[in-house]
């Protein structure tokens, strides 16, 4: 796959996650079109923030380090993702609502950088002073290598610019983890 992603790339889904997606967006356009149907498409990157489910990734190296248990890694760690603040996301949900006018789009929604696991795990044990217990295990088939979101239009009608950080949207889940769990 080419990066970044755009909105016109070609879709191969490689797992039923992914599949359902695309999908999904078939339908939503399916809708628009037959049925005159006002739809917008987001395709998110990788949403991380406060109150994240606790089967998700992130969520689970926090918890997993600030209880001293082991961290399981799919492949070699350098898998990379566009992690982006869900207060960002939020932002372009209230904007697409407040301008109404591009039915039938789609966009991308990211921070349009991409970061390894490697290095979220990294900035974990510098952010928790606890130095992470990896265990590598084989990669899934099904998952993608790197992602990457091309924010190109999502600027150009939304004059989007991520005001939260990758890195706000980590201390936040923290914080949060921390008082959930009582850490």
């Amino acid at each position: 796959v080419d990066l970044p992603i755009k909105e016109t790339s070609f879709l191969n889904p490689i797992s039923p996650y992914g599949l359902s997606k695309l999908i999904g967006e078939n339908y939503v356009n399916f809708y628009n079109k037959y049925y005159n149907l006002p739809t917008l498409i987001f395709r998110l990157f990788t949403v991380i923030g406060v109150r994240q489910r606790p089967d998700m990734g992130l969520h689970k190296f926090i918890f997993n380090l600030l209880n001293e248990k082991k961290i399981q890694i799919f492949g070699d760690g350098n898998q990379t993702r566009d992690w982006s603040n869900v207060k960002n996301v939020v932002d372009v949900f209230i904007k697409s609502i407040e301008k109404n006018n591009m039915i039938g789009e789609t966009f991308n929604i990211g921070h349009g950088k991409k970061t390894s696991v490697n290095d979220i795990i990294k900035m974990l044990e510098e952010k928790l002073g606890k130095k992470a217990k990896i265990i590598n295990v084989e990669k899934n088939a099904s998952e993608v290598a790197n992602t990457q979101a091309d924010i190109t239009k999502l600027r150009k009608y939304f004059e989007y610019i991520p005001k939260y950080s990758m890195e706000d949207a980590i201390e936040n889940e923290i914080e949060f983890i921390k008082s959930w769990y009582n850490k």
